[in-house]
């Protein structure tokens, strides 16, 4: 039961931290910008050796719900691309069509808000977003499959 109630404390204080987060950053916008976000969510990964996490998607769509609703976020301009969604699977290529999309269409003054809820990792010379279908095995393919 104490770890329940641990998680459950956690889960209550990250929902006050992002929506503090999000009030505060929609004070920040003009009312004639344009807003774009990309949210991505990875609870599963395509390969077995990278471990799977638990909310990753569910805090995506969370925060894609909240800008739509909350932050006046067009609901065609917030994209979320989700492990669990395979016609919107967040691999590497779908991410780079989606920022290519929106930095084709984005006017200068407009907001983009790219967030990302999935592993990271910080290997000598840089650190990466590993998105779907990372494959961390050799250098090479580090940096060839991640952000």
């Amino acid at each position: 039961m104490v770890h329940s109630l641990t998680v459950s404390s956690r889960i209550y204080f990250m929902s006050v931290l992002l929506f503090s987060f999000l009030a505060l950053f929609v004070l920040e916008l003009s009312a004639t910008e344009t807003r774009w976000a990309l949210l991505v969510g990875i609870d599963r990964y395509q390969r077995e050796d990278i471990t799977p996490l638990h909310g990753a998607v569910a805090d995506a769509r969370a925060i894609a719900a909240v800008l739509e609703k909350h932050c006046d976020f067009p609901e065609e301009q917030v994209f979320v691309l989700a492990s669990d969604d395979p016609a919107n699977r967040p691999d590497l290529g779908n991410i780079l069509i989606k920022l290519e999309f929106v930095t084709s269409q984005a006017k200068p003054g407009d907001t983009f808000l790219f967030y990302f809820s999935g592993h990271g990792i910080t290997k000598v010379g840089g650190s990466y977003l590993l998105p779907w279908g990372a494959d961390r095995r050799s250098s090479l393919l580090l940096e060839r499959t991640c952000i």
